[in-house]
C-alpha cells in the first residue's frame, strides 16, 4: 500500500535562487535521514513557491484546507 502527498504553492512572483537552494538542502537532508531504499520516492519539492503562498495540499484523493485557528491542515470535508 502507498500513499501520495501533494502540496501546491502559488504567488505572484517565481522561487528565487536562494529559496530553490534552500528547499535543495532540505530534500537532501530528509532523504539521508530516512533511507528507506526502493520502499519510497525519494522527497523532493519541485518548482513551487514558498514565502507568501497560497498552499493547498492533497493526500491521494482527500484534499486539506488550511486553519487559521488550529495553525494546521485539516481534512476538507
Amino acid at each position: 500500500m502507498s500513499v501520495s502527498l501533494y502540496y501546491t504553492a502559488k504567488r505572484p512572483h517565481p522561487i528565487t535562487p536562494q529559496e530553490q537552494n534552500s528547499c535543495s538542502e532540505i530534500a537532501e537532508r530528509y532523504d539521508k535521514q530516512y533511507p528507506f531504499g526502493e520502499l519510497y520516492e525519494d522527497f523532493c519539492i519541485y518548482d513551487d513557491v514558498l514565502i507568501d503562498a497560497e498552499w493547498t495540499v492533497h493526500l491521494d484523493d482527500m484534499s486539506f484546507k488550511w486553519s487559521v485557528e488550529e495553525h494546521c491542515f485539516l481534512p476538507d470535508l
